[in-house]
């Protein structure tokens, strides 16, 4: 299959996927499309913090598949695929996809070939969806209450939490017993050797629990590492902050056999790889551990890590202050970049920040399952429209003084038949401005039964509104209105010397 058609292949089942009613697992801990590992480590950081602040128990298991990729059963994806009502076309063309697949090695002249029965084929771009729609048969598995399973790719983890350790204890071996069932009947295999467990809890004084597979024991351990981030039993992160030290420093050094005061990289290098390479790894996952800030140590201990960068930047001596360093170098203290990245994060999910932003609505990225139809095209006309139109529509948005707004003015033979203006927050950008003066113009000319050319000054805008893989909220919302518009509207871009609005 080839790559630009394996990836419209993609995009279709994509959409159907999201469009369907049920769709992959959404429930609090399932499978969710368009997350990130972040999502799902947080939900295993608030779970270990509402039983530690509840003085609950819990069991965190975090299992192993064998194998993964290059088990995926070609049958059940299909049955599965059929079951989210996908099309007809599109499941025959996966079903060409797996027949008579092969594969080779060549060593010394000497080829060996096998034909493949399962597999998710390596590096395809339908491999990891293909994937989550097997597992997320895992996913939907009725397990005993208070055990919620969750998955990203092949990392699969279990959460067992109750008031009492027994029933905790018994509910884990009843949900192992019908997820490594699961993976019997689907021809996975689930690794009990390096599946672990982690027991949390505020009491001190414990028996061992025992949790079992195929009567092997599984190994209990203080602390897990799932996505890259070592969650501990209890609420610390001094594992997690060793491992990002250590990974900080090997590459530091790594560096440094490169360069010197007076030799190699320049400064200004070595501030590009700082934030394009270490910083990432520093501030990785941060909404999940960035309350190791409250505490002195540890921040001074990420202060510590970024000196060495921040010296090597600047050439400097060592004597010099971890301030005047970080300033000299020009990149931001890595306590603010944290928090700053936590923010961000936070507000992405709409989640409170606790400081004057929680009163500003933002336009987040619009959801898959919103778009439009990989195969749809919208009926605006970027391009010269030879239907004669009867109103001709000038938007424009601009961000003056730092205060956003927009207009439009709608001419019937060169007479101003009517005229609009709106104001944004002031922290708005000026694309809003534009997008939102386009939407207000359709929405007016819909209103009014009117065919309208919509001439917009911002090529920027008229790309996104024409564009079928825009992810931004406004363009999808004018795409629609015009999708269902009875009306005529094509857009067009002029040069801004045409039009001025005051």
């Amino acid at each position: 299959m080839g790559k630009i058609f394996e990836k419209l292949i993609y995009k279709r089942l994509l959409f159907w996927i999201h469009r369907h009613p049920t769709g992959l697992s959404n429930n609090q801990y399932g499978f969710r499309p368009q997350r990130s590992t972040e999502d799902a480590i947080n939900v295993i950081v608030n779970n270990r913090n509402e039983i530690l602040n509840k003085n609950k128990y819990g069991i965190f298991i975090s299992l192993d598949v064998a194998g993964a990729f290059d088990s995926a059963w070609w049958s059940l994806i299909i049955s599965s695929l059929m079951k989210l009502n996908i099309p007809g076309n599109i499941i025959e063309i996966l079903k060409s996809y797996f027949t008579n697949r092969k594969a080779k090695l060549e060593i010394c002249g000497n080829i060996a070939e096998k034909s493949l029965s399962r597999g998710c084929p390596q590096g395809a771009k339908c491999s990891p969806l293909l994937w989550n729609v097997l597992y997320d048969n895992l996913l939907k598995l009725q397990l005993p209450t208070g055990c919620y399973l969750q998955a990203f790719a092949d990392d699969a983890f279990l959460i067992v939490i109750h008031e009492n350790l027994e029933i905790c204890e018994n509910r884990a071996n009843k949900a192992l017993e019908k997820i490594f069932k699961w993976g019997n009947e689907n021809k996975i295999e689930f690794n009990p050797k390096k599946t672990q467990a982690m027991l949390i809890t505020r009491k001190r004084k414990l028996r061992e629990i025992n949790l079992q597979i195929r009567e092997a024991k599984i190994e209990l351990v203080n602390s897990l590492k799932y996505l890259g981030v070592i969650i501990e039993n209890k609420n610390k992160w001094n594992q997690h902050l060793d491992m990002i030290s250590n990974k900080s420093r090997r590459l530091y050094h790594q560096i440094m056999r490169t360069t010197g005061k007076e030799w190699g990289l320049s400064g200004e290098v070595l501030r590009t790889i700082y934030i394009s390479a270490i910083e990432p790894v520093l501030t990785y996952a941060c909404s999940s551990w960035q309350g190791i800030l409250t505490h002195k140590t540890k921040r001074a201990k990420l202060l510590s890590i970024q000196r060495s960068f921040a010296i090597s930047i600047i050439k400097g001596y060592r004597t010099i202050s971890t301030e005047a360093a970080i300033a000299l170098a020009n990149i931001d203290p890595l306590d603010l970049k944290i928090l700053y990245c936590s923010n961000r994060y936070r507000l992405k999910n709409g989640k409170p920040i606790n400081n004057h932003l929680d009163a500003i609505s933002f336009q987040l990225r619009a959801p898959y399952s919103s778009r439009l139809h990989p195969a749809t095209t919208t009926n605006i006309d970027r391009k010269n429209c030879l239907q004669h139109h009867r109103i001709d529509i000038f938007t424009d948005g601009s961000k003056i003084d730092n205060q956003t707004g927009c207009a439009f003015a709608a001419l019937e033979d060169n007479n101003i038949l009517y005229t609009a203006k709106v104001r944004l927050a002031n922290d708005c950008s000026v694309f809003q401005a534009e997008l939102l003066a386009i939407l207000s113009a359709i929405e007016w000319s819909t209103n009014n039964d009117l065919d309208a050319k919509i001439h917009c000054d911002s090529q920027a805008a008229i790309k996104a509104v024409c564009s079928r893989n825009t992810s931004d909220d406004l363009a999808l919302t004018i795409q629609k209105a015009i999708e269902s518009s009875t009306n005529h509207i094509c857009l067009t871009w002029r040069q801004k010397e045409m039009f001025l609005f005051a």
